[in-house]
Order: C-alpha cells, then sequence, then structure tokens
C-alpha cells in the first residue's frame, strides 16, 4: 500500500517538474525572442532623404509648370536612373506587356500581368 502511495507521489511529481519545466522554457523563449527583436529595432536607423525640387520632363519645378514629374530628371542627378529602372520592381510585368497578352488569358483588354514602374 504504501509503495503504490509512493509511487504516485513521485510520478506526480515529476509530472508536475515536467510542467514547470515545459512553462519555463516557453517565458524563456517569449522573452529571448523580443530581446532580440528589440535588438534589431535598436540597429536600425531611419535614414531619410535630402530635400530635393520634384522636376518635370523640361527641367522646370512642377509647382511652377504644373506639369507631371520626371523621374530621370528629379532623380537621374543623383542616382543611376537606368540601373533603378531596370530593376525587378521596376520590371514587374513590363517585359510581358504585349497587345495580345489579354486573349491568352480570357480578357481581352488586359495588356500584361500587372502594374510595373512605381
Amino acid at each position: 500500500m504504501k509503495t503504490n502511495a509512493l509511487t504516485r507521489l513521485a510520478f506526480s511529481n515529476k509530472r508536475s517538474e515536467n510542467n514547470f519545466y515545459q512553462n519555463n522554457l516557453f517565458f524563456i523563449l517569449i522573452i529571448i525572442s523580443s530581446l532580440l527583436l528589440t535588438s534589431f529595432q535598436l540597429q536600425a536607423e531611419t535614414v531619410m532623404h535630402p530635400a530635393i525640387p520634384i522636376i518635370d520632363k523640361d527641367g522646370a519645378h512642377v509647382l511652377e509648370s504644373g506639369k507631371a514629374y520626371s523621374a530621370r530628371e528629379t532623380c537621374g542627378n543623383c542616382h543611376d536612373y537606368d540601373a533603378i529602372t531596370s530593376a525587378y520592381h521596376f520590371d514587374m510585368g513590363r517585359s510581358e506587356a504585349r497587345d495580345d497578352f489579354g486573349k491568352d488569358h480570357g480578357v481581352s483588354a488586359l495588356v500584361s500581368p500587372g502594374y510595373f514602374g512605381g
């Protein structure tokens, strides 16, 4: 009789010990994850682009000309415009645009798989 009671007590202690470790492990993982995320956020530094005039295709300020801005004229003086506009984000769908694109996909007005260039 004593043996059964001792055995049950030993198993219940073992179960509560396992639960204790599992619960603590969970909280330890949460704390470590939070610390890692916080350290990554602290390392990230916001870099602001300097103020620049927005220029149209003729080189005039858009607020004065009232025309649409030109990325080539506005950004091209400091940045490699050709490299930027041929990057993945700007080319999405551009190489697939054609007049019969929609016919192949059941929508006659469709000319490409999506927007590109911005």
